[in-house]
Order: structure tokens, then C-alpha cells, then sequence
């Protein structure tokens, strides 16, 4: 199926006038690249996570370290996505940001550690835009 601008298009889930520099708490869905699971499966309804997932879940705990203007809580981390909540102190901080750096800090991880294994062609095929 061709590209159609008036049917393909992504509708963003946001606020259209907040601000998502303020203090609150938020709920972040963070997916992979078409929706390919590389964090890990789930074995008898449990999730058994792989080393990428477990870099996700280091990088989570690390988060409130590197911005001690947030503070981390809950997270869930399955196959393909993960879930989380955070609570954002009044910082000029915004929540793009915070998000964008974890993805930075977990990706940068995950490529590194595909590489050490020789996985490289993982990384040609799929990974440039592994967290969406």
C-alpha cells in the first residue's frame, strides 16, 4: 500500500495548549519501531526480559539520578514497549526533553552492546529508530 498523507498520518494524543514544562505527573508510553519486540518475551504469562530489556530497566532507575528534577515510580516493560510514570518538578525542564534524553541514553546502550556481540546487521535492518 502506497503512502497516502490523508489516511497515513499520526494524530498526536497531546494537550493542543499544554504545557508539558510543568509540574505533574505523566504517564509515557514509549514504543519500538514497528512494534518489533527486542526487550523481551513473554514465557508462561510472565515477561522474561532479554539484555536490551535490561538496559530499559537500568536506564529507568538511572533517570531520576541524571534529573533529580523528576522522580521516578511504576514501569512496566514488555516485548515491544514499556510504560511509565514520572512526576516532573517545575524546572523549564519539558517532559519532550526528558523522554527524548532516556530514549537517547537507553538506545546508545542497546547499540553498543549489539555491537560488542557482532549483531550488526540488527542494526542496518532495524534499529536507527528503535524507540518511536
Amino acid at each position: 500500500m502506497a503512502y497516502d498523507p490523508e489516511k497515513h498520518h499520526r494524530r498526536s494524543v497531546r494537550l493542543k495548549d499544554y504545557d508539558y514544562g510543568q509540574s505533574g505527573a505523566y504517564f509515557v508510553t514509549v514504543a519500538t519501531h514497528d512494534r518489533t519486540c527486542l526487550f523481551g518475551v513473554v514465557a508462561e504469562g510472565e515477561i522474561q526480559l532479554n539484555e536490551a530489556g535490561v538496559m530499559i530497566q537500568h536506564w529507568w532507575v538511572e533517570l531520576s539520578r541524571k534529573f533529580p528534577t523528576i522522580e521516578t515510580d511504576e514501569f512496566v516493560i514488555m516485548p515491544n514497549h514499556f510504560h511509565v510514570l514520572l512526576f516532573l518538578s517545575h524546572t523549564g525542564t519539558g517532559l519532550n526533553t526528558l523522554v527524548g534524553e532516556c530514549k537517547r541514553f537507553m538506545a546508545y546502550e542497546i547499540v553498543g552492546s549489539l555491537k560488542k556481540q557482532g549483531k550488526n546487521s540488527i542494526l542496518r535492518n532495524r534499529f536507527f529508530l528503535i524507540l518511536c
